[in-house]
């Protein structure tokens, strides 16, 4: 629901892989954590243009980077770019479509 702020600044292509973005880090995040708070950001570049990140709160040892085979169709088919860190659970990602 918080993303359902966004509508009036991003494409409706756009907000709806920002959608799926989200849902696959925090399911990713949630599969590795420790059950601390995760912490969303989105930043709105243009209307084709974002930057984001999902973190968990706290002192964990780290989260598995996503492996080309797993999480790769659903990141590498929408993202621009996509990480991991600086901090050790934070997931990253950046789309350029314009």
């Amino acid at each position: 629901m918080a993303l359902d702020d966004l509508v009036h600044d991003l494409d409706g292509r756009l907000l709806a892989d920002l959608r799926l973005i989200i849902t696959e880090l925090v399911t990713t995040l949630l599969r590795s954590g420790t059950g601390a708070p995760l912490c969303v950001r989105v930043e709105v570049i243009s209307p084709l243009s974002l930057r984001g990140e999902v973190e968990e709160e706290g002192q964990g040892t780290g989260v598995p980077a996503p492996a080309a085979g797993q999480a790769g169709p659903i990141l590498d088919g929408i993202t621009s770019r996509w990480g991991v860190g600086p901090h050790p659970r934070r997931l990253w990602f950046e789309i350029d479509a314009d």
